[in-house]
């Protein structure tokens, strides 16, 4: 597989990044994980072609997380009305995404002659053009999906935005990819406990009790000394191969 990072800033603008978004490439096959901002413009820097992407991971409904859905949402629902594509796109979500999405179809001004395939799951496994997905809720402030996706013999498992927990350690488990959140440093209790994120120890924890691979590093803030920071305080607990998430990063794996 392949995992092009397109967003791996927090909800702060203060610097040309965008927010939570990832694509998974495994041959043909194409998934996409979450959909924040500056996504689209990073897709057309790495190449990838929106008009393929068949199917969309959502974690949370956080605008981090899902700024961009909405503009590929025109793009694709105008551009099917052109008869210039023809594809079926499933958009897939936590517990409440079905009434979310119904709400904001009313109110978005554009053409909806062709409705995405809308899917409400949690705690439940699916398969999507050639990839196994397993969900679990997580736990943040509001509902919020970890997703774990299996193709070629291939494992990432992606945290959503959560605080460490028994779900989370599952879907991670012997996975190639850790790609998680960092978004408190080992200090942050109340950003932790009372909002749902994780801190380095958290992703030390995670990756050493799972036997994961990898850690792939995003969701974190934009300033480069901070984020190394987070990546030190990883790697005095954890071993493993740890990268320091950027934006339009491709990792092979």
């Amino acid at each position: 597989m392949k995992l092009t990072l397109l967003g791996t800033g927090d909800f702060r603008p203060y610097r040309p990044l965008g927010s939570a978004g990832y694509t998974l490439t495994n041959g043909d096959d194409m998934l996409q994980l979450d959909f924040g901002r500056g996504n689209l413009v990073n897709m057309a820097k790495s190449g990838i072609d929106w008009t393929v992407l068949h199917a969309v991971c959502i974690s949370h409904v956080h605008p981090d997380h899902i700024s961009d859905l909405f503009q590929f949402l025109q793009a694709w629902t105008v551009t099917n009305a052109w008869k210039e594509i023809d594809s079926e796109l499933v958009i897939y979500g936590p517990r409440g995404f079905s009434a979310f999405f119904e709400h904001y179809r009313t109110v978005l001004v554009t053409t909806w002659d062709k409705l995405p395939q809308i899917v409400e799951i949690y705690d439940d496994t699916f398969t999507v053009q050639g990839f196994t997905v397993t969900t679990k809720s997580m736990q943040h402030s509001t509902d919020c999906n970890g997703y774990r996706v299996e193709a070629g013999g291939k494992v990432l498992c992606y945290t959503g935005d959560t605080e460490i927990n028994s779900n989370l350690l599952e879907l991670a488990q012997g996975a190639d990819v850790l790609l998680t959140e960092c978004s408190g440093k080992n200090a942050d209790e109340l950003l932790a406990n009372q909002y749902g994120h994780l801190r380095p120890t958290d992703i030390a924890a995670i990756a050493n009790q799972s036997g994961v691979k990898k850690v792939v590093v995003t969701h974190y803030p934009d300033d480069p000394a901070e984020r190394e920071l987070r990546i030190a305080e990883i790697a005095k607990e954890y071993k493993g191969q740890i990268i320091r998430g950027e934006d339009l990063l491709e990792i092979d794996f």
